[in-house]
């Protein structure tokens, strides 16, 4: 039972980010500040990983892949059947943005950014939450010693 809450999760906030970027790339066709010199709404098109840093694209779809894969792996030789918990979730929304973005770096070989920070980057929904949420698992693997 489990698993079925782990995949429904998962697909939850795929689509919660698949709307997001439907939206933004649909009806955002300038620059819209949200907190002036602060925070705006813009889209960019990333090509790279974070903070558009270059990376072959053949080389970051192989390891895009793999990332993912090794994550869905980990998770479940790591957490054999049992109740449902937050760490749970955490995984599974992880897994879930990992998996749109990395549909887009995919077939695309791009990924639309639209939450524009000034002085840092431009991010989308995916990117937050997944930093987010890995910041938790650490958190919580410190917390339990099993780092």
């Amino acid at each position: 039972m489990k698993h079925i809450y782990f995949t429904i999760t998962t697909f939850l906030f795929l689509a919660i980010d698949l709307i997001s970027k439907g939206i933004v790339e649909n009806s955002l066709s300038s620059e819209l500040v949200v907190i002036p010199g602060i925070i705006s709404l813009q889209k960019v098109y990333n090509t790279g990983i974070a903070f558009s840093l270059y990376v072959p694209t053949i080389l970051l779809q192989t390891l895009t892949v793999f990332l993912i894969f090794w994550i869905i792996c980990y998770y479940f030789h790591k957490n054999p059947p049992k109740k449902y918990s937050l760490y749970d979730l955490w995984f599974s929304l992880i897994i879930g943005w990992a998996l749109w973005n990395a549909s887009g770096r995919i077939l695309e070989g791009k990924v639309l950014d639209f939450i524009s920070v000034e002085y840092f980057s431009v991010l989308n929904i995916a990117d937050i939450w997944i930093s987010l949420w890995a910041l938790c698992l650490i958190y919580w693997h410190y917390k339990n010693d099993q780092l």
